[in-house]
């Protein structure tokens, strides 16, 4: 198999991963933990296909080093602002129970 199809496979399966973590209901998994694994795998998904369908793999280092940062701190970013949204809405959630 060419090394193109086998990445693509591999990011089918890294999506069927992501969908799973984000489906599962019920606080069978917390929330946090599957926004955690949604974002990882996102993440990785677009390195990926940085370094295989986009050429970054025969890029220069400081390219490499540029686009791995950058994903780095976007991932972060989205999670700590989805994390800091979910605590500040419990804590109005609570704090408008207790006015009532």
């Amino acid at each position: 198999m060419a090394t193109l199809v086998k990445v693509w496979v591999v990011l089918v399966v890294l999506t069927l991963i992501s969908m799973w973590a984000g489906a599962v209901q019920d606080g069978a998994i917390p929330i946090l933990a599957q926004v955690a694994v949604v974002v990882t795998v996102a993440g990785v998904k677009a390195w990926t296909i940085l370094q295989h369908f986009l050429g970054l793999r025969s890029a220069p280092g400081g390219w490499r080093a540029l686009f791995a940062i950058y994903l780095i701190a976007l991932s972060g970013a989205i999670f700590a602002i989805y994390t800091a949204g979910t605590v500040l809405a419990s804590r109005a959630h609570v704090i408008s129970g207790s006015l009532q």
